[in-house]
């Protein structure tokens, strides 16, 4: 197995291999605070630029945070895809992109990395077989000192969409809000849509997907059963604290002449407002 591998089961043997007596109880480790990651928008069917950046909370003086990514199948909501591996690890691998910034004087460690991911870098990895793949990248922290992970085996990711051949060449990769955007108003909406709804663990700003949703939101030809399908795809959270216009699409859904297209609205309105509720 490859030991950049990111899953439960190697965490748990790293934990235990750091304590191996269980004489004293592990302190927490320390909690990565946000780790944004996104894409830029210039980009290209050969690939596109990623951007992350993050910050470590209570990072111990002398530990070295190494931070990395791994590229993950996207199954469905709740499922943990297969890692994609290469050749040399056809169980799944892990890419080193560097380390975090040392501690300051309050603990706070910065991470700061840009990489591109080409349909060259996909051509190395090893696909179940061909046709339109989804693609979970997801950043990963790694305490070097502690052999520990500081971020879950399913971090929040950024979500790309590869059409692979036969014989797996990757004819392209783009990132998926790109491709969402480019289903708008054709026959693939549906399937569009019904693939985000599927989508967990992600980030709608950092993926670029919520103007794609304000746009169909305020669009006087989608379908009631595609507007069912866009609100059960948007995270009731985006509806409680993101800092964009979706919180007055859903109250001008409340008076769509569908009942339910209303109701659903309703609901996640309920959601969003619970959730605004908890953090008070």
């Amino acid at each position: 197995m490859n030991p950049l591998l990111r899953t439960p089961a190697v965490c748990l043997a790293l934990l235990s291999v750091a304590n191996p007596l269980a004489q004293e109880p592990l302190k927490p480790p320390p909690a990565v605070r946000f780790l944004g990651i996104s894409w830029s928008e210039a980009s290209s069917p050969i690939g596109f630029q990623v951007n992350l950046h993050g910050s470590i909370d209570d990072g111990k003086l002398g530990h070295r945070y190494e931070v990395r990514y791994q590229l993950r199948l996207h199954e469905q909501q709740g499922v943990e895809g297969p890692v994609l591996g290469d050749a040399a690890h056809p169980g799944g691998t892990a890419y080193v992109l560097g380390a975090a910034s040392a501690p300051d004087a309050e603990g706070m460690c910065v991470v700061t990395f840009t990489f591109d991911l080409t349909r060259k870098d996909l051509g190395n990895c090893v696909f179940p077989g061909r046709g339109r793949f989804v693609i979970r990248v997801e950043p990963q922290v790694y305490d070097l000192t502690a052999q520990q992970f500081l971020t879950p085996a399913k971090s929040n990711a950024l979500i790309a969409v590869a059409e692979v051949a036969a014989d797996g060449r990757v004819w392209t990769v783009v990132p998926f809000g790109q491709w969402f955007a480019g289903c708008y108003g054709e026959r693939t909406a549906q399937p569009a849509l019904e693939l985000l709804a599927s989508l967990d663990a992600y980030d709608l700003e950092g993926n670029a997907i919520v103007p794609a949703f304000e746009q169909l939101f305020a669009s006087e030809y989608i379908k009631p059963k595609e507007l069912l399908l866009v609100l059960d795809a948007l995270p009731a959270k985006e509806l409680a604290f993101g800092k964009n216009n979706l919180r007055g699409c859903i109250e001008g859904l409340l008076a769509h002449k569908d009942e339910r297209v209303r109701a659903a609205a309703a609901q996640k309105q309920q959601q969003a407002a619970a959730l605004q509720a908890e953090r008070k």
